[in-house]
């Protein structure tokens, strides 16, 4: 277990850590404007389980609606989103860094994760499905001893540590279910769903459920980050104005 005996007092002394609090604001925005567009993206699910009920019911025009939704370009409302995903990404990754930043600038010298690998872990294939989590809860607990020295592994019955396990659990089951499904649907199209109608509702239905979930899972990690990562910054906040 590691104490405040593993803190740098000098260091801690010579060098102010970074603000936080408009990072959070941007991140906090960047997540609201997603679910947003999650929510239009839903009643495009919604019409798609419509016309799959229909064409389980016999309707052929519904049957010919499905198959030109799944071979039709680029849909704008689904661009515009994945554009303002990615920007969500990149601001949580440049809060992520400037916190690991700030602990590491404040003088634990017991961490092991750079603030460069608090941000590289979230892009590397497979990994980034468990590393984030482990790597964010290093500066989660480091955080946590900034202001009153409480020991290493404090963080574990209170609100923030709460909140940071939901994120990493439904962060971790999203990453993989993005994963899964990729791989399922892609040798759907490529191979049975090309020839098989039946096979293309089946794979129509999957993406429905899909869809739910990941909307589902979406809001409950977006929920969860905003309040750790604001208790963290009010941390950091505090420890700035000391």
């Amino acid at each position: 277990m590691t104490t405040i005996d593993n803190i740098d007092h000098t260091s801690m002394e010579k060098e102010p850590i970074f603000p936080m609090k408009q990072r959070w604001m941007l991140l906090g925005a960047s997540i609201v404007l997603t679910w947003a567009l999650s929510v239009f993206s839903l009643f495009e699910t919604f019409k798609i389980q419509e016309l799959i009920q229909r064409t389980v019911d016999g309707d052929t025009g519904a049957a010919y609606t499905l198959m030109a939704m799944q071979q039709k370009g680029v849909d704008p409302l689904k661009a515009i989103s994945f554009v303002v995903g990615v920007l969500a990404v990149v601001i949580a990754c440049l809060w992520f860094y400037r916190a690991s930043l700030n602990v590491h600038v404040a003088g634990m010298n017991y961490l092991t994760y750079t603030p460069g690998w608090n941000v590289g872990w979230f892009f590397i294939p497979i990994a980034h499905i468990f590393m984030p989590a482990i790597v964010v809860a290093e500066t989660v607990k480091a955080s946590q001893s900034i202001n009153d020295r409480n020991e290493y592994s404090s963080w574990k019955g209170n609100s923030t540590g709460i909140w940071f396990k939901i994120w990493a659990l439904s962060f971790s089951l999203k990453m993989a279910g993005v994963y899964f499904f990729t791989f399922y649907s892609m040798s759907f199209i490529s191979g049975i769903a090309a020839q098989d109608p039946d096979a293309l509702i089946g794979l129509m239905n999957a993406t429905v459920l899909v869809s739910y979930i990941g909307f589902a899972l979406n809001f409950i990690e977006g929920i969860s980050l905003i309040l750790f990562t604001k208790q963290i910054t009010d941390l950091h906040e505090q420890y700035r104005a000391s």
